[in-house]
């Protein structure tokens, strides 16, 4: 229960620090049992299910408001833009700026279709 707690709190806020020892601390564990516990139980590491959690808060930004990459980096938890432009081509095959184009003409020609998202 406490893993799918702390799963949560990951999804639910992209832009929080998180760092595998605070996570630990949190749940009174060590860090490697916490990281062998959540990837036995999730299928991921922790880091990378905060990766997933900050870019699929971007992919949402990107769909639905105006804000800049930049903006985005920043509520997405990320101190530099490019890393985040790095780390979102990287999982979702496009840059941000390519993600928010292709949605854009793909919702313009009426498709209904999964945005090229790493999540389902």
């Amino acid at each position: 229960h406490a893993l799918t707690e702390l799963r949560r709190a990951i999804y639910s806020d992209p832009q929080h620090k998180w760092r595998v020892k605070d996570m630990a601390d949190r749940l009174h564990l060590s860090e490697g049992y916490l990281q062998a516990i959540y990837r036995k139980t999730f299928g991921v590491s922790c880091m990378e299910d905060v990766i997933a959690s900050r870019i699929r808060a971007a992919e949402s930004l990107l769909q639905y408001t105006n804000k800049t990459s930049l903006q985005i980096a920043e509520f997405c938890g990320y101190g530099n833009a490019e890393h985040f432009c790095r780390q979102f081509k990287k999982l979702v095959g496009k840059t941000p700026g390519e993600f928010r184009n292709w949605v854009r003409e793909t919702a313009a020609c009426g498709e209904r279709s999964h945005f090229g998202s790493i999540f389902p």
